[in-house]
């Protein structure tokens, strides 16, 4: 109606009747379309055809249509090309090159064959498009076009010049190639062969008029061969139906679906529904039934109680019905049935329901959300609890789509479709269970949440998936246990690390001093390895003290200090165990601080061995102590391989760690760079790095004074 606004009142009726089973069609059917900035009259060949859904009801019209319009310009031409020739014959000369200037200038394929041996005299642009490559003019026809001598067109030809009779053919097909070299292919061609005379009255040639319709043919006979194929998949149709007429109501007729469901043969054809299935008598379908037939209103029925006599027994079951009445010069003479057996489907539906209502006082005890999917009716819905749980407080209709799939977190959106999709939905894989974890985002409120969803998918007789269910449970604290766990095993494993390193070094170098009789260098060694013991020994009471972890947050025991010592402490003790590199530390005057020694330490230490490890042996560390402001600033600087902008952003994320083809071989696990940002925000500090890729970088951090 909106894009055919100028038609509608035109067209409006047929589709009315198409939608009540009526289907229509024309040939060259005149219509005023706008189009081409102007009012145009088109022509069309067309047909109008209901389409039916598997129940039989009418949901839309197919359309075949093929524009005539220039077909139907080419045949006007042809003929006033043809009424010009016989005029032209008594004219003069300068009638004739006017003849000739419309020949040239007519849209339609003209051409002149001169004399017996067919010689191509004239030939206008239309028809020397037809053959595009090939020289036609002043050539005999088969020399021009050989593929047509065995053809019957050629003694068509033949026949018009020895006859002197006239020759008209519409959608004739000819098999030409379209050039020289070119595969010969079936085209079609309206035309006309008109002898021509000379003074004497006698023949002397042939006027071709030719418009080729290939196109508009071929797109017919496609659309006539799908035709055929759609009426055939209807008669195959797996869904039970059949043909009642009369106002008897007797079975013309039906399927093998349909006499498998009502449970009887073919003997029934010809004979009235009254006869051959009583126990429908009084039933409220066949009032409907009868209803259809005399009113002509399509009818369709879901879940409708009937009874049928199978096996000798009388069975009620429920039935998806459609009644679609047919008919023929405007009058009801009959009525399409179709039938779909659901009556397992609504005991199942029924039974479901009973237990649903005593697992709804068990759910809302334990604080479960609930969700309920019917695959049929395309619906979804949450209980109060599940929209709490996906940060809903509406109580609009949610959607699968844009409710549930929304609100998946981004990171586990993909894996819980693809659990429902591929394994919960598909019978054979997972039997409709469904038992997973995830997180939420809330809609409205955007908090972050984990939950735990478990439910089942339940089956038609196809195994096609018709109803899914279950529950949703809020497990975000279990989760942040979890989490708060395993960040305190990473952070203890880490933190211990260092302390055994540099333990291992000072042992390795007291057995050499051993071995040499340099006792002054083995106890000096042995007092710098029982200090990193001390360490590791308040390192772990630390961290297996729980009462001094809040909730994972690591407990700082602060006193003042000079961190210019300390700085210059780790440096001498990491110049025993890095043998790789020149470590150069810039001095600074006494700087004092409030803060956690061992931990502020080993902030240090874990920026002065990633220096190491990131860059080139031989390479130069240079570390410096110096004050900005109200801050005492630390910085490590090295000459290695640097890193990309959008690696900076997140170094100090937990468990991040910057991959590359430059640093394979460096183990680690991504927590060294977060453990010291935690400890220098806990100090009300901050820590950045500068750096640029193979320009080396540089870490630094700011404690206040």
């Amino acid at each position: 109606r909106e894009t055919f606004a100028e038609i509608w009142h035109i067209i409006e009726s047929m589709f009315d009747g198409v939608m009540e089973g009526k289907a229509v069609g024309f040939p060259n059917f005149m219509l005023p379309l706008n189009r081409n900035g102007y009012v145009e009259e088109c022509y069309f060949d067309f047909s109008y055809s209901p389409i039916a859904d598997e129940d039989g009801n009418i949901g839309g019209v197919l359309v075949t249509v093929i524009e005539t319009t220039e077909k139907l310009k080419a045949t006007t031409d042809l003929k006033e090309a043809k009424t010009a020739l016989e005029y032209a014959k008594a004219e003069s000369e300068e009638q004739r090159d006017r003849l000739k200037r419309f020949f040239m200038q007519a849209p339609a394929g003209i051409s002149i064959l001169d004399g017996e041996d067919l010689v191509f005299e004239l030939v206008n642009p239309p028809y020397q498009k037809l053959f595009p490559d090939r020289q036609l003019l002043g050539k005999a026809l088969l020399e021009a076009i050989p593929e047509i001598k065995d053809q019957p067109i050629y003694e068509i030809l033949l026949g018009v010049y020895k006859n002197d009779k006239t020759f008209e053919g519409h959608g004739l097909k000819i098999p030409l190639a379209s050039s020289t070299d070119g595969p010969i292919e079936d085209r079609y061609f309206d035309f006309i062969y008109q002898p021509r005379h000379n003074a004497s009255g006698t023949v002397d040639g042939i006027m071709v008029f030719v418009y080729e319709v290939t196109d508009m043919t071929t797109t017919k006979l496609a659309l006539e061969e799908s035709e055929k194929r759609f009426r055939s998949m209807v008669e195959q149709s797996p869904i039970p139906m059949l043909v009642t007429k009369g106002e008897t109501m007797i079975f013309e007729e039906i399927n093998p679906p349909m006499l498998e469901l009502i449970d009887r043969d073919n003997s029934i054809k010809g004979k009235p529904i009254a006869e051959t299935m009583p126990e429908l008598e009084g039933q409220a379908v066949m009032k409907i039934l009868f209803d259809t037939f005399y009113t002509g209103e399509p009818w369709t029925g879901y879940e409708q109680p009937m009874v049928i006599k199978r096996n000798g027994e009388e069975l009620q079951g429920f039935y998806n019905l459609s009644y679609k009445p047919l008919i023929e010069n405007g009058k009801v003479t009959g009525v399409l049935q179709s039938a779909v057996d659901v009556t397992k489907q609504v005991n199942d539906r029924k039974s479901l329901e009973k237990a649903e209502d005593t697992l709804r006082s068990a759910l809302l005890a334990a604080q479960l959300g609930t969700f309920d999917i019917d695959m049929e009716k395309g619906t979804m819905n949450w209980d109060e609890r599940c929209r709490v749980l996906f940060g809903i407080n509406h109580q609009h209709t949610v959607s699968y789509e844009h409710d549930f799939v929304n609100g998946l977190h981004p990171e586990d959106r993909d894996r819980i479709i693809k659990i429902i999709n591929d394994e919960v939905l598909v019978k054979a894989v997972s039997g409709g269970n469904y038992n997973v974890e995830y997180r939420t985002v809330g809609a409205e409120d955007k908090q972050v949440r984990w939950v735990r969803a478990m439910g089942k998918a339940y089956f038609n007789e196809q195994d096609v998936p018709v109803r899914f269910i279950g529950t949703v449970f809020d497990i975000t604290e279990l989760k942040k246990d979890e989490i708060r766990k395993n960040d305190f095993i990473g952070i203890v494993s880490h933190e211990l690390k260092t302390p055994l390193t540099s333990l291992q070094g000072y042992i390795q170098l007291s057995q050499l001093g051993a071995a040499s009789g340099d006792h002054q260098l083995t106890s000096s060694l042995l007092d710098r390895a029982d200090k990193q013991l001390r360490k590791m020994n308040n390192l772990i009471n630390g961290f297996l003290n729980v009462s001094r972890l809040e909730a994972g947050k690591i407990f700082l025991n602060k006193q003042v200090f000079n961190i210019g010592e300390l700085a210059k402490e780790i440096i001498e003790e990491a110049q025993l165990v890095v043998k790789t590199h020149e470590l150069y530390f810039k001095p600074c005057e006494p700087v004092n601080i409030c803060a956690d020694r061992d931990k502020i330490g080993s902030v240090i230490s874990n920026l002065v061995n990633n220096a190491a490890k990131y860059s080139a042996k031989g390479s130069r560390i240079d570390v410096e102590c110096t004050v900005d402001g109200k801050m005492a600033m630390i910085s490590v600087k090295d000459q290695g391989i640097g890193i990309k902008p959008e690696d900076t952003e997140r170094l100090f994320e937990r468990f991040y760690r910057v991959e590359s083809i430059d640093n394979k071989h460096v183990s680690g696990f991504g927590i060294g760079l977060y453990l010291s940002a935690e400890i220098i925000t806990r100090h009300d500090g901050e820590i950045n790095v500068e750096s640029e890729p193979g320009k080396g970088s540089k870490f630094y951090f700011k404690i206040p004074l």
